[in-house]
């Protein structure tokens, strides 16, 4: 009789994910960053089948395209070869790390100003930066839930006990414009010199850097890797800046009727913006481009980053900064009298856009509730088909995927299409999910929505000359309190505009009709909200504050009152009180609407109308 070899789960995890994707200034930093910790997951994961293990996680298919792939693998492995297979992976992932480091750092140091690049220090920064950490644990005899149970257990308690070691380099020289965490790398007499001996031109070159700006070893990695990717790895790369995503306020001008129907408009507009190049100091070679699929019709390659003034001075300084902004003027204004001429509406550049993140509920009890690894695995696959089919919906929004993987998306998308944009990928995420393997825990069901998976977004409207980072910790907070506050299953809209303190609103899918309504009765170009009614609502909230019942009518009528004198139509009206619920509101309820008519407002108008 024949026994059976004991197997063993192996859990490899790859960070770090979000703090290291968001460190970044340019669309190629936020790129690269995401590109870079697929890449290395996907490494990970072939190393592990090539050791004969058995790939749960990311699903097997996943790995021939180029499509995200999540950082965390899940493998079924010999039990007596697991921690030799775990040991292998963890120095693929490494060794493909700084393989690519290499090649990157070669063309920097072989560029014009390669003598003025501390190499060693980069490649010890790149060699600290991964955090790697994984468990193996022997299978259940018949119960992979529980086996997969135990072995999350042990990886979140492997997290915990992080190695920390003292950095092999420093010095007292400016740090990273990335985050600030590790020191730059260009050495200091690299920015020196006029501007008649290209200084700037040389500075892009060799390490893609402007006048004032600093890199440590990961950030020159992430500003130059697509430089060293083949054609196949670089596909579908989309390095667009967070500017060029808020430009749509304007660029929409000229993508929609009745200006994207006339092709004489379409001609004038184009050669305008030509003009305008042209007479740009280096004629327009130092502007940051957009990847071929992505053109513009009248930009064409150009990232819309170029339409803002104040934003020009990452390219150019002093005279040649004069000049660029008097030729963007006077590009604008040409443009403007042609979009009207055509019966176009002309729309205000507006310097915000939206971030978004999205993550699955209770996909750990859903994976409990597997009893097998090929459930698992058509689980993996599953998820694998949302991925893809949530870069399309950000595309088909004129979004930017930074990333998609597993349940995970991190998009950046225009204002006035993020809502919809988030009510697509929760159509997409339910379709995956009933494709999926029945899990016994949705089958056995919960208190809320019958124990199956569900989607929550959260969406932080932010400037786009603001700090990454910070855009990104509040789409996360967006996305907490759509998970916490609203119960999961939901969406929570966080508004953070430079004046004023942020202000979170959400609610529940099912919602999102009235949220709509309301939304569409703020744009200015078709509703009849005014702008203050927000804050005329919370006055009188404010007057008749308390939670006596008794008031709840008096706050009816007066709401009415206001409606009224501020001419409100009936269809606006409706989406007013379809957010109050009753004729009966409460003080909570009438300061929430308030809140909701402040944010659903700067979805309605901040894309070129309120900014």
């Amino acid at each position: 009789m024949t026994s059976v070899e004991p197997q063993a789960a192996l859990l490899f995890s790859i960070g770090p994910v979000q703090d290291f994707i968001a460190t970044a200034r340019k669309g190629q930093d936020l790129w690269f960053g995401s590109w870079l910790l697929s890449e290395l997951a996907r490494t990970a994961a072939e190393a592990a089948q090539a050791e004969g293990a058995e790939l749960i996680m990311p699903a097997p298919a996943s790995l021939k395209g180029q499509s995200a792939v999540a950082n965390k693998v899940v493998a079924r492995v010999a039990a007596k070869d697991a921690v030799a297979v775990a040991n292998t992976v963890e120095s693929a992932a490494r060794n493909r790390l700084m393989a690519l480091a290499t090649s990157v750092f070669d063309r920097v140091a072989a560029s014009s100003l390669g003598a003025h690049f501390q190499r060693r220090n980069a490649e010890l920064q790149v060699a600290d930066l991964l955090e790697i950490a994984w468990v193996v644990v022997d299978e259940v005899s018949g119960d992979w839930g529980e086996t997969r149970r135990r072995a999350e257990a042990a990886l979140a308690a492997r997290k915990s006990l992080r190695d920390f070691a003292p950095v092999s380099w420093g010095a007292a020289v400016p740090k990273s414009r990335l985050d600030g965490q590790r020191e730059s790398v260009i050495e200091e007499a690299a920015f020196k010199g006029g501007e008649q001996n290209g200084r700037a031109e040389h500075l892009r070159r060799t390490f893609g850097v402007g006048p004032t700006e600093r890199l440590c070893g990961v950030g020159l990695l992430k500003r130059n890797g697509g430089h060293v990717l083949t054609p196949e790895q670089a596909r579908g790369a989309r390095v667009i800046s967070t500017a060029h995503v808020a430009s749509w306020s304007l660029r929409r001008v000229w993508n929609e009727p009745p200006v994207a129907q006339s092709s004489v408009a379409q001609s004038n507009l184009k050669a305008a913006f030509e003009r305008f190049v042209a007479n740009l100091p280096d004629r327009g070679q130092s502007l940051s481009r957009v990847p071929q699929g992505h053109e513009d019709p009248v930009l064409g390659r150009i990232d819309g980053l170029v339409l803002f003034a104040e934003r020009l001075a990452e390219d150019y300084e002093g005279p040649q900064l004069v000049t660029a902004r008097k030729e963007l003027s006077v590009f604008l204004r040409e443009a403007r009298s042609i979009v009207e001429k055509q019966g176009g509406r002309w729309r205000i550049l507006s310097p915000y856009y939206a971030i978004l993140r999205a993550d699955g509920d209770r996909m750990g009890v859903w994976l409990d509730g597997l009893s097998t690894p090929e459930e698992h695995q058509k689980a993996s696959t599953a998820l694998a088909g949302f991925a893809a089919s949530a870069e399309a919906v950000v595309a088909q929004h004129h979004g930017h995927c930074v990333f998609a993987g597993g349940d995970d998306v991190l998009a950046l998308l225009p204002v006035a299409t993020a809502l919809d944009c988030a009510a697509k990928l929760n159509d997409a995420f339910t379709d995956a999910i009933a494709r999926g393997p029945k899990s016994s825990s949705s089958a056995r069901g919960s208190q809320d929505d019958g124990g199956a998976p569900t989607l929550s977004v959260g969406v932080q409207i932010a400037h786009a000359s603001d700090p990454f980072r910070g855009a990104l910790e509040g789409a996360r907070e967006a996305e907490h309190a759509a998970k916490q506050t609203y119960g999961r299953g939901a969406f929570a809209v966080r508004l953070e505009k430079r004046s004023g303190s942020p202000v979170l609103i959400g609610g529940k899918w099912s919602e999102l009709d009235s949220f709509r309504a309301l939304q569409n009765a703020q744009d200015p170009s078709t509703g009849s909200l005014p702008r203050g009614l927000a804050y005329d609502l919370r006055r009188v909230a404010e007057r008749l504050n308390g939670e006596d019942p008794a008031l709840n009518e008096i706050r009816a009528l007066e709401v009415d009152r206001v409606l009224k004198q501020k001419e409100v139509g009936n269809d606006a009206a409706s989406a007013v009180w379809g957010r109050l619920g009753d004729r009966n509101p409460s003080y909570a309820r009438l300061t929430r609407t308030c809140d909701e008519l402040i944010v659903t407002r700067a979805l309605a108008a901040l894309d070129g109308e309120d900014a």
